[in-house]
């Protein structure tokens, strides 16, 4: 079976009166054959006015509980959190998932019902993405 192992950190240095860190992990394992190869490849991306597709769910053949996938995206914008400056929604189809500020990160699943979406509030907002494909 293939595996990989997929890292997240949270950190902080105003918080609280003393910096701290969070860091999880997980495996993602595959039985083969579909296998941890298919993936988008990590891309780093200036986004554009409006909605920028990321994932475009036409391009999967499976869907729902068939597609497991996961997307790791990260907003390089260097603003701090606590203004929301330069934030970027997350989209799944047109309903808004969530944002993410300045230097945040996220693990996500995909299943390929819809495209998936990301909308700067500044254009050239800077992130990556990639998805791994679980098989």
């Amino acid at each position: 079976m293939a595996k990989t192992t997929v890292k997240n950190v949270i950190s902080s240095n105003n918080i609280t009166s003393d910096p701290f860190s969070i860091t999880s992990s997980f495996d993602i394992t595959s039985d083969g054959t579909a296998g941890l190869d298919l993936t988008t490849g990590l891309a780093k991306i200036k986004l554009g006015a409006g909605d920028n597709t990321i994932l475009t769910a036409a391009d999967y053949t499976l869907t729902g509980e068939n597609q497991l996938a996961y997307v790791y995206i990260k907003n390089f914008s260097s603003t701090t959190v606590a203004t929301f400056t330069d934030a970027v929604a997350i989209k799944v189809g047109t309903a808004v998932l969530g944002y993410l500020a300045g230097g945040q990160s996220i693990i996500l699943p995909y299943s390929a019902d819809n495209n998936l979406l990301l909308t700067a509030d500044t254009a050239n907002t800077v992130v990556e993405y990639i998805l791994v494909h679980a098989g």
